[in-house]
């Protein structure tokens, strides 16, 4: 079977396709009037009409009737002596045939004829025609046969009673034509689904979106331009919006392919053509120049609407606009441009649409309607079109071209089509895309050529940089690709669409002998290079090893971009002996030698990337590197020193991020004025810096794990970013006070450090984890704009100063495993951007001042592993607190009353533990008391009665867990069982479920073996529902590791389950079992499980809150 052949469905379109929109019937006396004004008028309006011109009249009938099928609406023209042709005759046979067979719409014209005459109801020349035919047949002079005949008399009626119009009763000519041909589009527009089927999809929302920008309802005069690549359907969107719109204009007119005719036709004849239709009469193409000025006046009192489709450039606008404004036309008139340059568009104020991509659902419908007739593919065929379609990244005329080609094809075809595709570009397709690369100029097709084969997806400022060294103009040629739509800016990266990149490099690929090409992509081609080669790109995609010559680039002497990002491409120990003088961008991913090449100048070098590589030194001497702008040497752990780099002036960039053999960084980089971004990071052999960076420009210094550099430089510049993490510095320089710029300070690991440094004003984030600060000093108060204080681990510091409070920008406070710290700094004034506030592991940490209320918006607070004993009242002012960890705190005896937000409360280990909170735990959705062996039996019992009141109440969508010390199961759990395994008997009737409470009691085993204490600490339920369509397996874990750290003690595990899947499999259920599985050293001594519905008794529910209260007062 073929991938293109399906079933019928309702998904299913027919393969059927109208060929044309209107059919003209009529009788050759109508030819030179009627008809051809007719004609005339439909085709002004984009209506493709049929008329038999080109036609052998008495050889072609049966061409001519297979015209009439593919016409979707017909419109007869009856005459005086229409019906004394047997041709005219045949027509409106077929023509009542295809009307009731395949749904042709018949619209009928009585042209200075009774319609009673061609019903024949009256006498005329209809009946005196059929009269002689009959005559004709009786005497046997013809093949008529009185059967014939009786099927013409049949189809006459048929046809002329059919709605239409009566020339006699609609006068002039002129108003019945106008009159049929707005019949005409609106039956057209109502049939649209049988119009070409890209119309079909994705249309309604681009159109609308024109529509708002056309104002329609506005008097103004305006232009609105379609813009976008070759084959986005630019051409479909106008002609809708030109059939949609059309009956609101006095006249209108659309000119396809607007660039091929001026080309051929000159722009003279195409303005005389479109003028003499829009004012009635003809113009002379020899007094054109002459009748301009005679045309705008009469056409400012005309409201128009103009198409001008596939339009190139701003001097064929100007023509076509009879002088570049649109000004000359009358209020409310409308012109819409299609183009592929927006400054086009730009230069005539145009409201501009830029096409959108057709998104994944609609790439997919458009390309099953050619592929396999209907908007969907068969199952079996989904995954080949969905590799199609990916490949045409939402371009519609390849997915209409590719979709076509496929159709009816075998699976094998496909897949050989696949493998075509991704090496040889569609021929149509890259035809149509073609157009706007050939219009370029020379500089532009080269930038073009240079970004589709390297730079696409790379930085926009990085590519111009580059491509600066090459061209004269290179942010003038890029910014005029852009409005080409040949490349597109996404995210600061110069991108393009993968039809425009394949382009790209088949154009660089096409006509031409290896040698003769400027750029290659090819391993094997290299060795064929000539002069002409001007670029070479080598990635992971060549597996087979390459072996470079010493003198492999030898006859290169023009390259300028040389690009290997392959690990499989070696050369002579020796090294290369030539690399080009032109070289613009060298970039070589692992070069494998210890050395350039000894001859090499890079005078016109800008980017030197060579990471991964083996290099020990660059070159010898001092190089003129006046062009030079970014040295990357990443990774290249051979490197020992930097060359002398004294005359790269221009210099913006240094990366010697994991060069661990280099020990120093030469002094001459001081006189780098315009270094941008120094970066050593991870150059674990790095002794020191220059005693001084003098570059006024320096915005990023990153010195980060260069553990052996004890002092900070003195550095000029604009500082932005100051990176010595896990460094040995023991202080700053006083003179970092003064960059007003520098926004972000990493001196993470710096434990040398004691003191908390004079930063400057402005610095929005300060990284102080592991230092050796002791004390945070009352002049934090000054840092203003801090929005990020980091200082975990700081295992030294004993005190914060209160000023910190003063930090109202401040959102972000780290200080886990302070373990020093004894006190949390008053909070004397409101702060309301820490949302996150972590002191866990601070273990000399004994209290929280009561003023920690005024953190107003804290969410989340850990009190994890530290000393204190209780906390402040004031706690239950924090408002918007949601998760509060107490785990492991030792000495914790008491909770106060905590605020209503919470609704995450572990307290796990924290074995001092008495008395509960006075506000209960109702609330909450997440509780732990594992562990809590304090807990006297009155709390134990006001929390089992709370998570009963939590479960059976309240529209609960989320999922409860409760643990807490205990050996027995509630007895208000409805179905209970010894063991780890229950099994419930569902009501025959069950409605109503929202969840399924689960209870275990859970025992702590001593281990017996290593893979014992290798545990999760978690407890999963299976679930097996045996219903009427088989058996239903969940599974789900009930308990995790933060609730369940037992230690030689039973707990009562409760979870409640709010799956609305799980609920719903039971109702067509008999009996449900479950089985607990505890991972770790636990076993389940008694499980049980409650159903919980939607609706419980309110007396219930309120004896139950009773029964709370009375607790707590106990």
């Amino acid at each position: 079977m073929s991938m293109a052949s399906c079933s019928s469905s309702s998904s299913s379109l027919s393969s059927f396709r109208w060929e044309y929109d209107v059919f003209l019937c009529f009788r050759g006396e109508t030819r030179h009037n009627f008809t051809s004004h007719l004609y005339s008028a439909l085709c002004k309006m984009q209506v493709k009409t049929f008329i038999d011109d080109l036609l052998d009249r008495g050889k072609d009938l049966a061409a001519l009737l297979k015209v009439i099928e593919r016409s979707a609406v017909v419109v007869i023209i009856f005459s005086e002596n229409f019906a004394e042709s047997e041709w005219c005759l045949d027509e409106v046979v077929k023509i009542v045939e295809c009307m009731k067979t395949m749904g042709h719409i018949v619209l009928p014209v009585f042209y200075r004829v009774d319609p009673s005459i061609v019903r024949g109801t009256a006498t005329g020349s209809f009946a005196d025609a059929i009269s002689k035919h009959e005559e004709t047949a009786k005497n046997g002079e013809d093949e008529l046969t009185l059967k014939k005949i009786l099927k013409w008399k049949d189809a006459l009626l048929i046809a002329s009673s059919q709605a239409g119009w009566d020339s006699k009763v609609t006068r002039p000519d002129s108003k019945i034509i106008e009159e049929i041909v707005k019949d005409v589009l609106k039956k057209l527009n109502q049939r649209s689904p049988n119009f070409d089927s890209q119309i079909l999809v994705g249309l309604g929302s681009r159109l609308s979106k024109i529509v708002n920008l056309l104002s329609i309802g506005s008097s103004e005069t305006s232009v609105v331009g379609i813009w976008g690549m070759g084959g986005t359907g630019k051409t479909t969107i106008a002609k809708s919006i030109f059939k949609q719109l059309s009956e609101q204009f006095e006249e209108c007119y659309f000119i396809e392919n607007a660039d091929d005719k001026l080309g051929k036709q000159g722009a003279n004849h195409l303005v005389y053509e479109t003028y003499s239709q829009i004012l009635g009469e003809n113009l002379e193409v020899e007094t054109l120049c002459l009748e301009k000025h005679f045309m705008r006046s009469r056409l400012r009192y005309k409201k128009v609407f103009l198409v001008f489709d596939d339009v190139k450039d701003f001097r064929q606008l100007e023509d076509l606009l009879l002088g570049g404004t649109y000004d000359n036309f009358g209020l409310g008139s409308r012109i819409i441009v299609t183009c592929r340059d927006r400054l086009v568009l730009q230069n005539v104020n145009a409201k501009i649409y830029e096409v959108e991509e057709l998104d994944a659902s609609e790439s997919l419908e458009l390309f099953s309607l050619y592929a396999f007739k209907q908007i969907k593919p068969p199952e079996d065929s989904f995954d080949h079109a969905k590799l199609f379609v990916n490949h045409c990244q939402g371009n519609a005329l390849a997915l209409k071209v590719l979709g076509s080609s496929l159709y009816g094809r075998s699976k094998e075809d496909w897949d050989s089509a696949l493998e075509r595709i991704k090496k040889v570009p569609n021929g149509e397709i890259q035809n149509a895309l073609r157009i706007s690369y050939d219009g370029l100029d020379g500089e532009q097709k080269n930038v073009f050529l240079d970004i589709a084969c390297f730079f696409r997806g790379m930085d926009r400022s990085y590519v111009m940089k580059i491509l600066n060294g090459s061209y004269t103009s290179v942010h003038f040629v890029i910014s005029s690709l852009i409005d080409k739509s040949l490349v597109t800016i996404s995210d600061r990266k110069v991108e393009m669409h993968d039809l425009l990149h394949e382009m790209g490099q088949a154009i660089v690929c096409e006509g031409t002998r290896v040698e003769m090409r400027s750029r290659l992509r090819n391993a094997e081609d290299i060795f064929n290079g000539t002069e002409t080669i001007e670029g070479i790109w080598l990635d992971k995609s060549y597996m087979e090893d390459v072996y470079l010559e010493a003198d492999t680039f030898r006859r290169m002497n023009r390259l300028r971009l040389l690009v290997i990002d392959a690990s499989n491409i070696a050369f002579p120990p020796s090294g290369l002996q030539f690399l080009s003088d032109e070289l613009r961008y060298l970039d070589w991913n692992g070069f494998p030698s210890n050395s350039l090449a000894s001859n090499f100048c890079a005078e016109n070098l800008v980017v030197l990337c060579l990471p991964d590589s083996k290099i020990k030194r660059l070159w010898t001497g001092v190089q003129h590197l006046e062009k030079l702008k970014e040295l990357h040497l990443q990774r290249s752990k051979y490197l020992s020193r930097l060359p002398n780099l004294s005359k790269a002036e221009n210099l913006e960039i240094i990366d010697l991020t994991g060069c661990a053999s280099l020990v120093e960084i030469n002094s001459s980089i001081q006189c780098l004025g315009k270094l941008e971004i120094l970066i050593t990071k991870g150059c674990r052999n790095l002794r020191r810096l220059p005693s001084r960076i003098g570059s006024r420009c320096l915005k990023i210094l990153d010195v980060s794990n260069c553990s052996k550099v004890k002092q900070c430089p003195e550095i000029s510049g604009n500082l932005e970013q100051l990176c010595f993490h896990g460094t040995g510095i023991k202080e700053l320089p006083q003179s970092l006070q003064e960059f007003s710029d520098l926004r972000w300070f990493d001196l993470t690991g710096c434990s040398n450090l004691s003191k908390f440094p004079n930063f400057p004003r402005n610095v929005e984030v300060l990284k102080l984890d592991e230092t050796g600060i002791e004390e945070v000093p009352s002049s934090i108060m000054f840092l203003t704009r801090l929005t990020s204080l980091s200082m975990n681990g700081c295992k030294k510091l004993l005190r914060i100063s209160d000023n910190i409070s003063k930090l109202k920008s401040l959102g972000s406070l780290g200080l886990r495993d302070c373990t020093k710290l004894e006190c949390f700094p008053e909070i004397l004034e409101p702060m309301y951007l820490i949302k996150y506030l972590s002191l866990m592991n601070c273990r000399n940490l004994k209290t929280l001042p009561d003023s920690i209320c005024n953190l107003k918006n804290l969410e989340y607070l850990s009190l994890e592993e530290t000393a204190i004993d209780e906390l402040p009242s004031s706690v239950i002012h924090l408002s918007r607190l949601k998760s509060l960890r107490l785990l492991n705190c030792k000495s914790l005896h008491s909770l106060p009353e905590l605020p209503p937000s919470l609704h995450d409360l572990q307290a796990r280990g924290s074995e001092s533990l008495k008395s509960l909170s006075s506000s209960g735990t109702s609330n909450f959705n997440y509780l732990s008391f594992s562990d809590c062996f304090n807990l006297d039996q009155k709390e134990l019992s006001k929390i089992m009665v709370d998570a009963r009141l939590r479960i059976q109440s309240g529209d609960l969508r989320n999922e409860v867990r409760f643990a807490f010390p205990g050996s027995e199961m509630p007895e208000w759990f409805g179905e209970q069982s010894m063991g780890s395994s229950v099994s419930v008997k569902l009501p025959e009737h069950i409605r109503g479920v929202k969840g399924i409470a689960f209870c275990i009691v859970l025992a702590w085993e001593k281990p017996t073996s290593l893979h014992d204490f290798c545990y999760d600490n978690s407890v999963t339920v299976t679930c097996n529902i045996l219903g009427d369509e088989g058996e239903f397996i969940s599974c789900s874990t009930i308990a995790s590791n933060e609730c369940i750290h037992l230690e030689e003690s039973n707990h009562v595990l409760l979870h409640y389950d709010p799956s609305r899947t799980l609920c719903r499999s039971l109702y067509c259920s008999e009996k449900v079992s479950f089985q607990f599985h505890p991972h770790g050293p636990y076993k389940v001594n008694q499980c049980g499980v409650l159903l919980v519905y939607e609706h419980y008794d309110d007396n219930s529910l309120e004896t139950l809150r009773i029964l709370s209260e009375i607790i707590d007062k106990l």
